[in-house]
């Protein structure tokens, strides 16, 4: 590590340069703008300020301020409770990590809940960093970091070189996936213990060192408890995939004995032991959960799977538009389908499928690695993007696996296609003379295909035509830098060191600015007043709230579900893929008749707007919020802020007739 010192310094600098808004400006990497731009009373406690609400940039950018910012709060203050009470002595409450916050009482607990990252090594940050914002944006900031460095440590001790190790480290880091579910937080630490698990794996099978060990279990248990079992269950299947096929078949490494293959067993039985303390409740609240009810007809559900259409944007990632611009014509949603890692990246990842390697030690790893980029890329390919094969898990109802999301694959193929990049730039760098002319080739049949798109976007009608025509510019301006750039290599027969360094530096840089320039786009940063701020109506509801009372809406623009954890408020509300099946069967009674039985789905959502049901009464609804007068002996209207009216339960509520 010691002698990397240098280039984890320089990984380090490159990533906080993504965030300058936040260095320079104090911007923090969360949307919170979508948050006061969305949602009462937030927008009446701007509109003095901005009366036409508070501009947004991406406003399918909500999850991170609704879900995983209250719930990692939630969690670090029953941590700080739990501590607290042991060092001052007194004896613990029953459930320490319970949500009394959200669905009526009925909520996953912190502990059930496997995205609030409970037991996650990382959350260290937020002991260290007293302010909870600072600490968030540190933790933000670290995923692209930890991301980078681990994948250039393990690309380095492949035998790639230092530039190649470190454009793979940067194109990975800055991939689709990673950006556009960087504001999530507990995603991106799921995935950036690949690489290090990888790292691990060859240190294991090369060296007799417990400390390798370790790391690999650390690695794969961090990210478990990160905080996203899909993301983890995909690192896991990537890490067997590693050990299983690559190492086992190829002549990459050292022969992996009978021993060492009992000894990754051992690591998976002691993976299963030690992350049990997570999976085990989390398994248990699943299984009780309205979650086979939300995933009714997935086959059918606009956005399950990638499209076919969409993998234009391999090569023109705002083809169909960008969310942040209003314009996006794709399928829902743009973060679920877009798989992207830079014009020069893909280009080069195409170039190392056709480098065939020599008898040589470090060609020999080269294709081992090129193996095991494949295998992620077309596997991922193959069950992610609309077709009969993909379908026949969730036909077959096969358990576990009915409940992925087909579309987060883009983990491992984005993953596989940055492997592929750094080998592209590594065969241009070791037999510039052969793979010069391959990439000729390769420019010339990518610029055929942005010449398709351009006819086919001929065919849209005439907003979305200019919309992927203006995107396309940006593509074919790439493209021609990059093919003019090697054309003149060829050309005019460079061949030194000197001349291929700077190639290799140009296209490190040209990548950067890429990368950037697509997550600049897409990924809000917001002023710190804009992260839940006090609003005189929810500090009404603080004082004059009782600790059992809750609240309901009856309007989806007021307070969204989540954000009143923040508040330390409780509501009936409640947002989260798995909530409890009897909260949703009592949800159901509620808003029809009382009769029915059987749970609905909500959309992972659930906004009860019935206040005359005698249910909201067992609930302990003492308030009503709405954005217009509401006509009811049985309310009173308490307070109001700009469009927010705050109404008081004053008698008990009977059924409407």
């Amino acid at each position: 590590m010691r002698q990397n010192l240098g280039q984890v310094l320089l990984l380090t600098v490159i990533v906080l340069i993504f965030f300058w808004q936040t260095i320079v400006k104090g911007l923090l990497p969360i949307p919170a703008d979508a948050l006061v731009g969305l949602y009462h009373p937030f927008r009446d406690y701007f509109a003095g300020t901005n009366p036409n609400g508070v501009a947004y940039k991406n406003f399918i950018l909500t999850d991170p301020v609704l879900q995983q910012y209250p719930w990692k709060q939630l969690v670090i203050s029953q941590w700080k409770n739990i501590l607290g009470t042991i060092l001052k002595g007194y004896s613990l409450k029953d459930r320490p990590f319970d949500n009394l916050y959200s669905f009526g009482g009925y909520a996953a607990s912190s502990l059930e809940n496997i995205q609030a990252g409970v037991f996650y090594p990382l959350n260290i940050v937020f002991f260290i960093v007293r302010n909870f914002s600072v600490a968030w944006t540190v933790f933000i900031i670290l995923q692209p970091i930890l991301s980078s460095i681990f994948m250039y440590l393990w690309l380095k001790n492949n035998r790639l070189s230092k530039i190649s190790s470190l454009f793979g480290g940067i194109v990975w880091a800055f991939s689709s996936f990673n950006l556009v579910w960087l504001e999530w937080g507990n995603i991106g630490h799921v995935g950036l213990w690949l690489p290090l698990a990888l790292l691990s794996v060859d240190k294991i099978t090369k060296a007799k060192t417990w400390k390798w060990h370790l790391l690999l279990q650390f690695s794969m248990v961090s990210s478990l408890f990160a905080g996203h079992w899909q993301i983890s269950l995909y690192l896991l299947a990537a890490v067997a995939i590693y050990v299983i096929v690559v190492k086992r078949l190829s002549l990459v490494a050292t022969r992996l004995s009978l021993n060492k293959l009992l000894m990754f067993f051992v690591h998976c039985f002691l993976f299963i032991t030690l992350t049990s303390i997570q999976w085990f409740p989390s398994l248990k609240f699943t299984l009780s959960s309205n979650r086979d009810v939300e995933q009714q007809d997935a086959l059918n559900r606009e956005g399950f799977f990638i499209r076919p259409r969409q993998l234009a944007q391999l090569i023109s990632p705002d083809f169909f538009g960008n969310p942040a611009t209003l314009n996006y014509r794709g399928v829902w949603n743009y973060a679920e389908q877009i798989i992207y890692i830079g014009i020069i990246p893909f280009l080069l990842a195409i170039v190392s499928v056709f480098t065939t390697g020599q008898s040589s030690r470090r060609t020999m790893t080269a294709q081992g690695l090129k193996y095991f980029g494949l295998i992620l890329v077309i596997g991922g390919l193959i069950f992610s993007v609309k077709n009969p094969i993909s379908e026949i898990p969730y036909r077959l109802n096969i358990p576990m696996w009915s409940d992925l999301q087909p579309t987060r694959l883009s983990y491992l193929i984005t993953f596989g296609l940055a492997i592929l990049a750094a080998l592209g730039l590594q065969s241009l760098i070791n037999k510039p003379k052969l793979m010069i002319k391959k990439t000729v080739w390769v420019c010339g049949l990518s610029g055929l295909l942005l010449l398709s798109l351009l006819i086919i976007s001929s065919k849209f009608d005439f907003s979305d035509k200019m919309v992927s025509q203006r995107n396309l510019i940006f593509s074919i301006g790439n493209l021609m830098v990059f093919g003019i750039s090697v054309s003149s290599f060829f050309l005019l027969k460079i061949r030194n060191s000197k001349s291929i360094f700077l190639f290799s530096v140009f296209c490190f840089l040209f990548s950067i600015l890429d990368l950037f320039r697509f997550g600049w786009k897409f990924t809000p940063f917001s002023p710190g007043e804009y992260l839940y701020p006090v609003t005189p109506a929810i500090k009404y509801l603080q004082n004059n709230m009782r600790e059992n009372d809750r609240y309901m809406t009856v309007d989806r623009r007021i307070l969204p579900p989540n954000a009143n954890i923040i508040y330390k408020l409780r509501s009936i509300e409640g947002y989260d893929p798995i909530y409890s099946k009897d909260y949703a069967s009592l949800i159901t009674a509620m808003e029809g008749d009382g009769s029915e039985t059987e749970p609905v789905s909500f959309g992972r959502i659930v906004r009860p707007k019935n206040y005359r049901s005698p249910i909201s009464e067992k609930l302990d609804v003492r308030y009503v919020l709405s954005l217009s007068d509401i006509s009811d002996p049985n309310l009173t209207k308490v307070f109001q802020e700009g469009e927010t009216r705050v109404y008081e339960v004053v008698s008990n509520i009977i059924a409407s007739d």
